[in-house]
């Protein structure tokens, strides 16, 4: 399964060129102009569609949007139960003073105008962290899949 990305950027020709990079990384995309038009959920989905629906591998959102701005719909998203493993606000120079909120929310700062080397950078952390994710979920798999019946968490075999 391809990993899922979101863009909402305003401006045509920055969204589609992030689109491109995050196409050219793998990353199945969802382009927007406002957030006004992202398919929020009117329910919660059944727990065994959730974990497809409700999960952004990157969001990459402009702050200074109509409705509400890109911190508003991120939070709204995350309250609403999604899983987002990377976030990535877009700042114009004159909105810097969100920059530290952002950092300190643990959010990249993506400066306009956007550095591609910059974004390609970032997204290169995101898969590395997506590997690691990986790579230890795989391996705690194959210990429970490993585990004897009746052994306990040290793996000494139960005297009960």
């Amino acid at each position: 399964m391809k990993p899922k990305a979101c863009v909402i950027e305003r401006n045509l020709h920055v969204r589609s060129k992030i689109v491109e990079m995050l196409e050219v990384y793998g990353y199945e995309v969802e382009p927007y102009e406002d957030p006004s038009y992202y398919p929020m959920p009117k329910a919660k989905p059944p727990e065994s569609e959730a974990n497809d629906y409700l999960r952004l591998d990157v969001l990459i959102c402009e702050l200074n949007l109509r409705i509400m701005d890109g911190l508003e719909f991120t939070e709204l998203l995350l309250n609403s139960g999604f899983k987002i493993d990377n976030i990535a606000l877009i700042i114009d120079e004159w909105l810097k003073d969100y920059e530290q909120v952002a950092e300190e929310l643990g959010y990249k700062v993506l400066k306009k105008p956007i550095k591609l080397v910059k974004l390609a950078e970032w997204l290169e952390e995101c898969q590395q962290r997506q590997s690691i994710k990986e790579q230890i979920e795989n391996k705690g798999k194959a210990r429970l899949r490993d585990k004897k019946p009746g052994a306990d968490i040290e793996g000494e075999e139960s005297r009960d």
